[in-house]
């Protein structure tokens, strides 16, 4: 199926919200190899809430859009992909067993824009292995774990985002109970520039603050981290530097205070 449109669709996999097998409420199957040409997937002005599995599942894609929607309480991550070319814009992936925004294996050239993604139980954003990503203008709220995890990523550019109260709940993850907003590792090629972190803790004065850590820094190469601004932006320590880095990376005119 080529060249598909979902547009202004309710889809509600109650139902199946405790099946023991993984239910997505959109899912394109490549099981086996790519396209041979552009799948040109659009979905646009679409409520995807409480499948067992993914919201939107998009194994091996090549060239998507999804924009204006929902995706929500779902027990996987509310977007997962592995595959390439797409346009991520104005979306709520809120409240989701996984990330809010995954990829497996791999995941590249994406422009990510003016999203809200809050409150899910891993990471905000979950980048591995690819390339050519443009984090822009999103607020990751309450995030169980760090609003965005890279891992192995290069020619990607993280600006003007707004990370808030990340780490709710990270033991579960990498960090462990080393909460942070952002978590970089065995990065090339990357900026992370004039974005804005504050700690907190759930809504109506509860819950506990977090993060303890403002970011978490290791194995960086031809990379910048620089001219965040990180005002109660974290309880205990701005940056935790773990070294093995490569050459050129530079860390530097970041500035902050922690919360009290």
């Amino acid at each position: 199926a080529f060249g598909v449109r979902v547009r202004g669709m309710m889809l509600s996999g109650a139902r199946f919200r405790k099946s023991a097998r993984p239910i997505h409420g959109i899912f394109l199957n490549n099981r086996e190899a790519f396209s041979k040409k552009e799948d040109s997937i659009v979905i646009d002005d679409c409520k995807i809430a409480e499948f067992s599995g993914h919201g939107i599942y998009l194994l091996r894609i090549w060239l998507f859009i999804i924009r204006h929607s929902h995706c929500y309480g779902n027990g996987g991550s509310g977007v997962q992909i592995y595959g390439w070319d797409g346009f991520v814009t104005d979306n709520q992936l809120s409240g989701n067993g996984g990330h809010g925004f995954g990829c497996e294996t791999c995941g590249a050239t994406v422009m990510f824009t003016a999203n809200r993604v809050e409150w899910n139980r891993g990471y905000g954003l979950y980048l591995c292995g690819g390339d050519a990503w443009n984090v822009t203008g999103n607020s990751f709220d309450r995030n169980w774990g760090a609003g965005l995890c890279a891992l192995g990523m290069s020619a990607t550019t993280v600006t003007g985002n707004l990370f808030r109260r990340c780490g709710k709940d990270s033991h579960q993850l990498a960090e462990g109970e080393r909460s942070c907003h952002v978590r970089l590792e065995n990065c090339n090629g990357l900026t992370l520039c004039a974005n804005v972190f504050r700690a907190g803790r759930d809504d109506g004065g509860k819950g506990i603050f977090t993060p303890q850590i403002g970011m978490i820094i290791k194995g960086m190469s031809y990379s910048v981290v620089s001219s965040n601004a990180l005002s109660r932006g974290y309880m205990d320590q701005m940056i935790i530097d773990q070294g093995e880095h490569g050459p050129d990376f530079i860390l530097k005119d970041n500035v902050g205070c922690p919360a009290k």
